[in-house]
């Protein structure tokens, strides 16, 4: 008779617990422990698999360069003329004898393109207004204080034990936080895009080019004063200067 019950007790408890976890649970128990159901090995292999597939693409970056490289030094005026870690600066190199003493001097044709990446200041049209220069510089410190509040507030998360902010969520709040620096109330005085420079000084830049006129010419004007501290800092030419840079620094390592 206990054996009966026994047998029916069983029975029932599988029935109850056919479809929970828990029996789930039991059957794992029963056939292995945490020493053979785990995803340590499993995470090892995803790892190697990662790093090997980083090195596959990586060579192939070397075998790309290494091929570009060999071609580039194949050709007559390219691979003549400039080193081959220079290669990729290279738009369009030429050799033509000149027109008028074509047996001494030989024309050449050299087209460098300097990456963004290379770039330390934006490069300025040498008649872009005083304004647009101005408005640039106070853009950008806008951003590097919203940068900043956005690095605090990571800061903060963290000290608190909660995740950091995702890529998503900064870009969200970098958007919210420009309402602490700027807005488009170009005739408010008193509105935030005055609170760096105020709409004083931006009215007595307007339509400044990079030049005055001789005749207009007042050393003591607020609008030469403004020009003058722009020209110091050399921000119109400073990203002109660093493309000039680069190109020197090919010309003087070429062949």
């Amino acid at each position: 008779g206990k054996k009966l019950r026994d047998l029916i007790d069983k029975e029932e408890y599988r029935n109850l617990n056919r479809y929970t976890p828990r029996e789930i649970a039991e059957i794992l128990d029963k056939i292995g422990g945490m020493d053979k159901f785990n995803t340590g090995e499993i995470e090892k292999s995803v790892v190697n698999i990662y790093g090997h597939l980083q090195g596959h693409i990586q060579r192939g970056m070397y075998e790309l360069e290494n091929e570009t490289n060999a071609l580039l030094r194949q050709k007559s005026d390219v691979g003549a003329f400039v080193r081959g870690e220079n290669a990729y600066a290279i738009a369009k190199c030429s050799f033509k004898n000149n027109f008028y003493k074509p047996k001494t001097v030989v024309d050449v044709k050299l087209a460098i393109n300097i990456l963004d990446a290379e770039m330390i200041s934006p490069i300025y049209h040498y008649q872009v207004p005083v304004e647009t220069i101005v408005k640039d510089v106070i853009s950008k410190h806008v951003h590097e204080l919203i940068d900043q509040e956005i690095k605090e507030l990571n800061m903060t998360l963290i000290d608190e034990g909660k995740e950091e902010l995702t890529d998503t969520e900064m870009v969200f709040e970098k958007i919210k936080a420009l309402d602490n620096y700027i807005d488009d109330d170009v005739e408010n005085e008193q509105s935030k895009r005055y609170q760096f420079v105020a709409k004083r000084f931006m009215d007595k830049i307007s339509g400044l080019q990079a030049e005055i006129d001789p005749d207009e010419f007042d050393p003591l004007n607020i609008r030469e004063n403004i020009k003058r501290i722009i020209d110091n800092e050399n921000i119109r030419n400073r990203g002109f200067n660093t493309a000039v840079n680069n190109i020197t620094s090919i010309l003087d390592t070429s062949k």
